[in-house]
């Protein structure tokens, strides 16, 4: 349906699209990794699971800092997705 091979299979169906279209990217879990981790400033990844997203970033001087997106709360979700990218640039750039 995404046309990706790690289909994301969330409690929210418009979770994927969200993402996608806030990134200007296809609605494919891939095309999301690969945007959130050029738009970033300092390497962020995302993760998918049944709960939704972890946002997170690896600091070598600071360690791991990482935020989840529960999917079934569609209530502000391109701005909680947003904020915890720029939480992520914010702790690795301290």
């Amino acid at each position: 349906m995404y046309g990706d091979p790690h289909l994301y299979r969330g409690g929210n169906p418009f979770f994927i699209e969200t993402i996608a279209a806030a990134l200007g990217v296809p609605a494919a879990v891939s095309e999301i990794k690969i945007a959130v981790y050029k738009h970033a400033k300092s390497g962020v990844w995302i993760k998918f699971d049944d709960d939704g997203v972890i946002i997170g970033v690896n600091v070598p001087s600071n360690g791991e800092y990482s935020e989840r997106i529960d999917c079934t709360v569609s209530e502000l979700l391109v701005e909680r997705f947003w904020t915890a990218i720029a939480n992520c640039d914010n702790y690795a750039s301290e």
